[in-house]
Formats: structure tokens, C-alpha cells, sequence
């Protein structure tokens, strides 16, 4: 897992998966954001979006939850979010929270599913 923070004219990327994707193999369920103990900060963010999708390689659906943390704790599931091989998706959240993480289940398929995330933050106070 990679993080890399650009900002430009009030965004910032707070989040991505490597290059090249996130693998998951049938069935496998993976948090995205492992790398961040307390879950990627957004605190200081008026609104975040999550963007992404599943590579048309993929040979089936991934679930992604997208969860609010509070410190280490796991608070309530913000959104839930299918795709499916070849499809992508783009979602706006206003006031975020502190952090959220981000889980990956893999459907019951025969081969890999590779998908791609990314969490950009957008605060107009920053320039």
C-alpha cells in the first residue's frame, strides 16, 4: 500500500493503492488502508472523494467498505460500494470524520480481481 499527500489549489491526495493495483484472489478480504493505524486522516477536510474501479482484467465483483475510524476503532460503515470488472466509481462525502479505512472482499470467482482506489481530500482554505 502507498500514501503520497500532493496539494493543489485546496486538494490533497490522502490515499491510493500501488501502482498497477491491488490483487485480490477469490474470497481474500483486505484492508486497503493497513498502512495507517488509525485510519487515513481526514480530519482536515471539508469533504473527501473515493474514486477508483475494477480493471477489466478482473475476473470478478469486489465489495468495498468504507468505514469511519475514531483512533483505532472501527465506527459505523459510511458506504458500501460493488464494482465490477471494467467499472468505476466516484463518490463525494461531506464532513468525513477523523479517518476511515478502507476494505476489499473478493467474490467467489476463479481468477484475481484487481481494483484501484484513490481518496483525495478537499479543503477551500488550503492553497
Amino acid at each position: 500500500m502507498s500514501a503520497h499527500r500532493k496539494e493543489e489549489a485546496g486538494n490533497s491526495l490522502a490515499f491510493r493503492t500501488p501502482v498497477g493495483g491491488q490483487s485480490l484472489q477469490a474470497g481474500e478480504s483486505m484492508n486497503l488502508t493497513e498502512d495507517f493505524p488509525n485510519g487515513v486522516n481526514v480530519r482536515p477536510y471539508q469533504a473527501i472523494r473515493i474514486a477508483g474501479g475494477s480493471r477489466t482484467s478482473s475476473e470478478g465483483n469486489v465489495t468495498l467498505s468504507i468505514i469511519m475510524t475514531i483512533k483505532r476503532e472501527r465506527f459505523v460503515t459510511l458506504d458500501t460500494i460493488e464494482v465490477s470488472p471494467g467499472q468505476a466509481f466516484n463518490n463525494v462525502y461531506q464532513v468525513p470524520g477523523l479517518g476511515i479505512e478502507i476494505l476489499a472482499k473478493a467474490d467467489m470467482h476463479p481468477g484475481p480481481a484487481t481494483i484501484d482506489v484513490a481518496v483525495f481530500g478537499y479543503n477551500p482554505e488550503r492553497k
